[in-house]
C-alpha cells in the first residue's frame, strides 16, 4: 500500500468508501466537491491500515455502504477521529441506476463520496456501536442454532419414515422419545421384532441425534446466558412485562433496535 500524500489531503472535506473483504475503495473530495484523492486501502494489515487513516483530516466525513463487512472497518474510522456515515444500500443503488452508471469498486466510491455533501441525510441509516452489534451477534447466534436444531429434527424424522420405524410419542424429542432414539442407535434395531438398521443409514441416524443433543445443550448455555444479562439490563426487564414477550424475544428487540430512545 502506497503511503497518502499529506499535502494534497489537508483541503479534505468528506468521501467515500466502497467496502470489500480484503481491501476499500476510497475515494476523497474537497468543499466544492472536486476530487482530491482515488486510492485503494488493504485490510490484512491492520497497522498499516490505522497509519493510513490517521493521515485525514480529523473530523472528515466519510460515507460508509452499510453492505458486509462495514462494522470492524467503521470502527477503525471512527478511532482515527474520522465521521462516519453508515449509507442505506438499497437507496445508493436506486441513486446509481437513476445515474445510469455501471457498478465497479472505483465508481462506487465515487458515489458514496457524493453522498455527504446532500442537503439532507435521506441516504443514512443509524451506525450501531460496537456494543449494539455484539448483543446482535449473540442473539442472531442462537437464532442459527434453533434453526440447525430444527433441520436435524426433521432429518431425523426422515431417517425414520425411510426405514419404517414407528412410535406414538407426541413429542419424539421430549425425554421418553430421546431415550427411543438413543436406544435405537445403542442397538441398531427396531420394533417389536428388532429389525435391523443397515450400517450406513444407522451411522447418519446416530450422528443426527448426537448432533441434536449438542445442539440442545448449546441452546441450553445460551438461554441460561440471557437469563443472567437480564439481570442487569432494565429495559429489557420491563420489555418481558409486557404480555407476548418472553425472555428471548425481548433481548431480541433490545438488540435489534438498539439505543430505543433514538
Amino acid at each position: 500500500m502506497k503511503p497518502m500524500v499529506k499535502r494534497c489531503l489537508t483541503s479534505v472535506a468528506f468521501g467515500g468508501m466502497d467496502v470489500h473483504y480484503k481491501f476499500s475503495s476510497l475515494t476523497l473530495r474537497d468543499a466544492a466537491g472536486g476530487v482530491v484523492q482515488r486510492r485503494r486501502l488493504e485490510h490484512c494489515d491492520r497497522a498499516v491500515l490505522r497509519q493510513e487513516l490517521r493521515q485525514l483530516p480529523p473530523g472528515t466525513k466519510l460515507a460508509v455502504e452499510a453492505s458486509f463487512g462495514w462494522a470492524w472497518l467503521s470502527d477503525e474510522l471512527l478511532a482515527a477521529g474520522l465521521d462516519v456515515r453508515l449509507s442505506n444500500c438499497y437507496k445508493v443503488e436506486q441513486m446509481r441506476k437513476a445515474r445510469g452508471q455501471v457498478k465497479t469498486n472505483a465508481k462506487d466510491a465515487d458515489l458514496l463520496s457524493l453522498l455527504p455533501a446532500e442537503a439532507d441525510n435521506w441516504w443514512q441509516v443509524w451506525l450501531p456501536p460496537p456494543e449494539v452489534r455484539d448483543k446482535r451477534e449473540y442473539l442472531r447466534y442462537r437464532s442459527g442454532l434453533v434453526k440447525l436444531q430444527t433441520q436435524t429434527k426433521n432429518r431425523i424424522q426422515a431417517h425414520l419414515h425411510r426405514l419404517g420405524v414407528f412410535h406414538d410419542f407426541a413429542d419424539l424429542f421430549g425425554a421418553r422419545g430421546r431415550r427411543f432414539l438413543l436406544e435405537i442407535c445403542a442397538t441398531g434395531r427396531h420394533g417389536a421384532t428388532n429389525e435391523p438398521i443397515p450400517a450406513g443409514a444407522l451411522a447418519a441416524l446416530s450422528g443426527q441425534v448426537r448432533l441434536l443433543l449438542g445442539l440442545r445443550q448449546e441452546l441450553a448455555e445460551v438461554e441460561a446466558e440471557l437469563r443472567r444479562q437480564l439481570e442487569h439490563s432494565e429495559l429489557t426487564q420491563r420489555l418481558k412485562t409486557i404480555p407476548g414477550l418472553g425472555l428471548i424475544l425481548s433481548h431480541l428487540l433490545v438488540a435489534e433496535i438498539g439505543r430505543i430512545e433514538r
